[in-house]
């Protein structure tokens, strides 16, 4: 503050008019720059106590952000970096001194930012803040992009300029690796996926050919072939289905803890969230992966059946377990055991005995199994056709039943308890001529209740080309070549 002194006194001489006039002009001076100066001084103290202001709001800001677990950038309108926290630099993966050094700025395909597009740019060019902006930026401290979740707010003057641009952001690169993860598993479980439709379309085609030919020789060789091709992606799909689940389960229990510490997410996270039917994924996805790994269970199961049955490369006779050949044979055909439309499903009654290995050659044996099989799930089919299923042309061996539904009877017996074919039918005692000099057989009798056949069919039941079947349906080799392995290979 200034003070003025100002003194009276008495002129000896009379005051003149221009005298006069000086005086007071005088005295209006001083008056003047008293108050000026007073106004001055006003003006230094509100300055002064801005400065203060401004210093301690920086001060504070500085100490707010230091403490924030997001990466925090105070830049200039020409984005000249005035605050950044310890959470940034970390972020960023540099030191203070490198921040304006980031190198290649990434958008979320993974092409690089236009400098029009970044987030600070579009700040200053609109004076509008931009949020939920994905960038991915250089490191020098890694090969891969570090991924940030970008928010740039402006702060305006009085004049709607922008003064400042407060940046923040975090880190989602786990996120986005585990989203990158996903995408690629899923992409291979895809292919897969398509391989196996690929390779199990092969083999129907395959096996629907050779069972209308009846070269059975010829499908061992394809099936094991194809089995084999088939059992590797079906094994990687399944051992993969398991981290599949983890990582589904990882990420569901991730949207969980973001929706409790969370619950008021943004309008877009909502919208998206409603979009895609959150609620129904977290409960329809575990289920969708347990029905995908039941499928590849019994696909797993189909091709083991599959390469037993077919034993292509065993050309040695060998010790077998016959009756695992006979269910491989009827997991085969269990298509055509099933029921269809208005067709029941043809039932299989299995009266196992107690046998031992057997030496034999298996796939030879399968092929067997599998003409007599499926010529009795034809006349079972035939009957079904033509309604035909009178007493007398019934199977009428001793353990059939008065079942009016389609049924197949398999029996396997051993030395003792061996009795033949028609001894069964004719409800006889064995006598030594069944079976002479016969000291360690088997017996393996298949039956069904179909319409049966005439005796003179049955006379010609092992000619080759013969066959009672419809032109296309059967060659007549089937049974003709069961005989040949039987009597030639087995006798």
């Amino acid at each position: 503050m200034h003070f003025i002194a100002m003194l009276a006194f008495n002129l000896p001489q009379p005051v003149t008019y221009n005298l006069l006039i000086t005086l007071l002009s005088a005295n209006l001076l001083i008056l003047g720059l008293t108050i000026l100066s007073v106004l001055f001084d006003q003006y230094l103290a509100a300055q002064s106590a801005r400065e203060e202001i401004l210093q301690e709001s920086d001060k504070h800001f500085r100490m707010l952000i230091r403490e924030m677990p997001v990466g925090v950038l105070l830049l200039t309108p020409d984005f000249k970096i005035i605050v950044s926290n310890q959470a940034a630099i970390a972020l960023l993966g540099i030191t203070d001194s490198q921040v304006l050094e980031l190198g290649l700025v990434l958008q979320e395909d993974g092409t690089p930012f236009t400098p029009e597009n970044l987030p600070m740019q579009q700040v200053l060019a609109t004076c509008q803040p931009v949020h939920h902006v994905t960038i991915g930026i250089n490191c020098a401290l890694s090969q891969t992009p570090r991924w940030l979740l970008v928010n740039a707010d402006p702060q305006l003057s009085a004049e709607g300029m922008v003064e400042r641009i407060v940046c923040t952001f975090s880190n989602i690169t786990p996120a986005k690796q585990a989203e990158s993860a996903l995408r690629l598993s899923e992409a291979r479980e895809r292919e897969k996926a398509t391989q196996l439709s690929v390779a199990l379309q092969k083999l129907k085609k395959t096996q629907a050919k050779l069972v209308q030919t009846e070269k059975m020789f010829s499908l061992g060789q394809l099936v094991a072939g194809v089995a084999h091709e088939i059992n590797n992606p079906v094994n990687f799909i399944y051992g993969n289905l398991t981290y599949v689940s983890e990582y589904a389960s990882n990420l569901l229990e991730l949207v969980h803890l973001y929706q409790q510490h969370y619950p008021y997410p943004t309008p877009d996270i909502q919208q998206q969230t409603e979009a895609i039917e959150l609620d129904f994924l977290k409960q329809d996805l575990p289920k969708l992966l347990e029905s995908m790994k039941i499928g590849t269970e019994r696909i797993r199961q189909i091709v083991l059946s599959l390469k037993n049955f077919s034993r292509y490369d065993e050309a040695e006779m060998k010790l077998v377990d016959i009756h695992q050949g006979i269910d491989n044979t009827l997991l085969i055909l269990g298509h055509r055991l099933k029921a269809i439309g208005d067709n029941t499903r043809i039932e299989v009654i299995k009266d196992y005995g107690d046998l031992p290995f057997v030496e034999c050659y298996p796939g030879q044996i399968n092929q067997v199994f599998m003409n007599i099989l499926s010529n009795g799930i034809d006349a079972l089919e035939e009957a079904r056709t033509k309604e035909q299923k009178t007493a007398e042309k019934k199977a009428q061996l001793s353990y059939q039943s008065d079942r009016q539904f389609p049924c197949i009877w398999i029996r396997t017996l051993w030395n003792s308890d061996l009795y033949s074919p028609q001894r069964a039918i004719d409800k006889r005692q064995p006598s030594p001529a069944d079976y002479e000099n016969e000291t360690d057989s088997i017996l393996i009798s298949i039956a069904d209740n179909g319409s049966g056949m005439t005796a003179a069919i049955r006379k010609q039941l092992f000619d080759p080309f013969f066959t009672t079947k419809s032109v296309g349906k059967g060659t007549g080799l089937g049974l003709a070549i069961s005989y040949q392995i039987i009597v030639e290979k087995h006798g």
